[in-house]
C-alpha cells in the first residue's frame, strides 16, 4: 500500500490524544488527506470538549499540514449510490453514521484508501480500508 490515504475521525483522534497508540501509517505517510466531513466531525468534537481552544488549535495545525479532500457533485453521485445500496442491503447503519457515506464517497471518487478502525466501512463495495 502506498503512503497516500485519507483518514477517518477515529484515526485523527488517536493521533491527537496522548496515551493513545498513534496509527502506524500516519508516521510513514507520504500524503495524508483529510476529508471535509472528517474535518467537520473534528470541529464538532472540539467545540463540545472541555479543552475547546486547545483542540481547535490542534485541528487547525492538521488542516494546514494535511490536504483537505473536498466533495463535489461527483462525490454526491457516489454518496447516493452508496446510500441506495445500503437501503437494499438493509444494513444496520445509524443516521449519525451517514457521515461515513460521505467519507467513503470522497475516498472512492479519488481512489484512495481510508485509514479507520470503524469496521462498518468494510461493508462498502470498492472502498479500501486500512485498519491498525
Amino acid at each position: 500500500m502506498n503512503g497516500r490515504f485519507a483518514v477517518d475521525t477515529n484515526a485523527v483522534v488517536d493521533y491527537l490524544r496522548e496515551r493513545r497508540p498513534i496509527p502506524p501509517a500516519l508516521l510513514t505517510a507520504s500524503e495524508i488527506l483529510l476529508p471535509l466531513t472528517v474535518l467537520g466531525e473534528l470541529f464538532a468534537g472540539a467545540f463540545a470538549s472541555e479543552r475547546a481552544a486547545e483542540n481547535l488549535d490542534a485541528i487547525a495545525r492538521l488542516a494546514a499540514m494535511w490536504s483537505v479532500l473536498l466533495p463535489d457533485s461527483e462525490t454526491a453521485r457516489i454518496y447516493g449510490r452508496i446510500r441506495a445500496g445500503d437501503r437494499r442491503q438493509r444494513t444496520a447503519w445509524t443516521e449519525p453514521a451517514r457521515n461515513d457515506f460521505w467519507i467513503a464517497a470522497v475516498c472512492l471518487q479519488h481512489s484512495v484508501p481510508l485509514l479507520s478502525n470503524d469496521k462498518s466501512f468494510d461493508e462498502i463495495d470498492g472502498l479500501q480500508v486500512m485498519h491498525w
